[in-house]
């Protein structure tokens, strides 16, 4: 006399599911887990420039606790601070003037994939800075002015974001002679173009 039973294919079945069930349960706690994780860093990172005196404007709703976009102004800052950016990578625009920062504290900001516009005004950068901001494909507006940057400098970056439009002042050094009234320190002022990068190819 043969019996089947059926209790084991079944107790497999439901095994199976379990595992398929806790499994589905551990990503979606993973997921969150990272999320409020982000948030909480988005956070230390908004306050650690509010107490160095920074502004950071967040431009969108929150979604659970955190902005979707970051719009960060910077006023006397140092490779430390950049370094704090870099760590929010909502951010999408850096307005930064009178700044204390090198070559070094840019290539912080080669972690900010969401990075749309920078502007830069009076800062010790020089033509290294080029290959860390050249990194960042997805700028659309780079406004540069009083830095050691060169125009070939310029020219080069040009070159690796053809897309990305380029406000350059270059900073000119003092006139030994006496002045014409009224003419302080000259800057030359340089939008680059795709035409610009045709005639320098």
């Amino acid at each position: 006399m043969n019996v089947n039973f059926t209790i084991r294919p079944r107790f497999r079945f439901r095994l199976r599911t379990f595992f398929i069930g806790f499994t589905a349960i551990c990503i979606v706690l993973g997921l969150f887990g990272r999320h409020f994780d982000r948030v909480a860093r988005q956070k230390a990172g908004i306050a650690a420039l509010l107490e160095r005196g920074h502004q950071v404007i967040g431009l969108s709703d929150k979604k659970m606790g955190m902005h979707e976009t970051l719009v960060v102004y910077l006023c006397g800052a140092t490779d430390e601070d950049l370094a704090i950016v870099s760590r929010l990578p909502s951010v999408t625009a850096i307005y930064s003037e009178s700044s204390r920062f090198n070559d070094d504290g840019i290539a912080h900001l080669r972690r900010l994939r969401a990075l749309q516009t920078l502007s830069i005004a009076k800062a010790a950068i020089t033509d290294r800075s080029i290959a860390s901001i050249g990194l960042l494909t997805q700028l659309e507006v780079f406004h540069l002015s009083g830095t050691l940057i060169t125009e070939e400098g310029m020219r080069r970056l040009s070159r690796k974001l053809p897309s990305c439009r380029i406000d350059y002042h270059a900073r000119k050094p003092r006139y030994r002679e006496q002045q014409t009234p009224g003419h302080g320190d000259r800057s030359a002022t340089r939008i680059f173009t795709k035409r610009d990068l045709l005639e320098a190819m």
